[in-house]
């Protein structure tokens, strides 16, 4: 027999569970990873990033290598001749060293576009890893829906059985026809044709999000289940400063336009003189001469005339510069166009889950009154099978409306610098 709080059961776990973002954790926590906690495994054994580690450690060396530039450089000489005359033939040998000095590597530090290199490097980096976090965040709450939509097609089972139960009852007794048993048989194995299908791709995911993690066995990851008011949640977010500024790959353009800039201060070094001091001891076995003695001397070397090559790099760094403050305003320009969407589609899907909520009543009471006129033999089963799935599927779509909040949510909180709030869910 139907009891009419029967039909609630299902409905008061959902809404105690779902509508609050996700359910609660049945088993110990200690068992289960946090979404921060993937994200840093993640982060840990990224391939990607530890390249993009290797490109900053590059670029720091680099760095390195051009500001010993400031410095004079030592040399050292040893040379051997051998001389020959018609009367007579010697030898000389030479011992020395020279000191030289670029001084307009060291007057005007041409060495500091490398630096600033180095900056966009790291900002590179950065920017892939909040790649990596996104898509991290986004796998994560996509298998707790799909998760929930499992618990959710199982109880739809279990009613669907339970249904079946009755109207074979009811055909057995004549009041209803075999059809009513065949209906009910066939959404019961379409449900459960949805259930393998969801199981397929939650493992799918499972599987991707384990690799990220660099986890052996998928099967060992279980993933914490949160309870987060959206009300509460967005209270905690700074809507309206986007802190744009502070996006990696803005700032990577950044410092890549500035290293541009710096690099004129390289050519104007080229036309700094270079100085050149020198030294040594000259061993001569000239038997004309007066013997051995010391070199000690000092030289300036500087361009005259290169065909126009300073003009013309300077011209080349300052288009490529130009380029680069161009794609930064146009970085700039279609970040706060995402930022501003974003905003406006969580805000519009706040309002569609309140609303999907609110028909979920409606589709409650609706079932309640299904099972019950169905065994009064005032509706058909399909009436019934109707209601349903009207109302499973208003389950679903509250998950759905969910994850697709939660995926805006995160990549607002990434675009516009409040990362933290991701951290404080733990």
């Amino acid at each position: 027999m139907y009891h009419k709080n029967d039909a609630g059961i299902g409905i008061k776990h959902f809404l105690g569970a779902v509508i609050l973002l996700v359910v609660s954790s049945v088993a110990a926590q200690d068992d289960f990873f946090t979404l921060w906690q993937c994200i840093q495994q993640a982060v840990q054994h990224s391939y990607q990033l530890q390249a993009d580690s290797a490109l900053v450690e590059s670029a720091r060396n680099r760095y390195y290598t051009e500001r010993t530039s400031y410095f004079p450089h030592i040399f050292g000489e040893l040379a051997h001749d051998q001389l020959f005359y018609q009367p007579y033939n010697f030898r000389q040998q030479l011992v020395g060293g020279t000191l030289e000095w670029e001084s307009g590597a060291a007057l005007l530090g041409s060495a500091r576009a490398a630096q600033e290199l180095v900056r966009a490097r790291r900002a590179s980096q950065q920017e892939t890893e909040l790649y990596l976090i996104r898509r991290i965040s986004h796998l994560y709450f996509s298998i707790l829906q799909k998760e929930i939509n499992i618990e959710l097609l199982n109880t739809r089972v279990k009613l669907l059985q339970e249904h079946l139960q009755v109207s074979r009852a009811l055909w057995k007794a004549g009041t209803r026809t075999e059809l009513d048993v065949l209906q009910t048989r066939n959404a019961l194995e379409i449900v459960k044709e949805k259930i393998l299908t969801t199981e397929m791709e939650r493992d799918n995911q499972r599987q991707e999000l384990a690799r990220l993690m660099n986890l052996p066995d998928y099967r060992s990851l279980h993933l914490k289940r949160y309870r987060i008011n959206l009300d509460t949640l967005e209270k905690k977010v700074d809507w309206d400063a986007f802190h744009l500024n502070q996006y990696p790959g803005l700032q990577a353009l950044e410092f890549r336009r500035r290293a541009q800039q710096l690099r004129q201060r390289e050519v104007t070094a080229t036309l700094f003189p270079s100085f050149q001091f020198r030294g040594g001891y000259q061993v001569d076995r000239d038997p004309t001469a007066e013997g051995n003695y010391w070199l000690v001397g000092v030289g300036l070397r500087f361009p005259l005339y290169q065909w126009g090559k300073s003009s013309y790099q300077r011209q080349k760094i300052q288009a490529e510069a130009r380029e680069l403050q161009f794609r930064e305003n146009h970085l700039h320009r279609e970040l706060e166009i995402q930022a501003s969407n974003l905003r406006d589609k969580l805000q519009k899907l706040h309002h569609l889950i309140r609303l999907q909520q609110e028909r979920l009543k409606i589709n409650e009471k609706a079932f309640q009154y299904a099972r019950a006129n169905y065994q009064a033999g005032l509706i058909t089963n399909l009436d019934y099978l109707a209601a349903q799935q009207a109302l499973t599927e208003n389950q679903l779509q509250i998950t759905r409306s969910h994850l697709e909040y939660l995926r805006y949510f995160i990549d607002f909180l990434l675009l516009t610098n409040q990362m933290e709030l991701i951290k404080s869910w733990d």
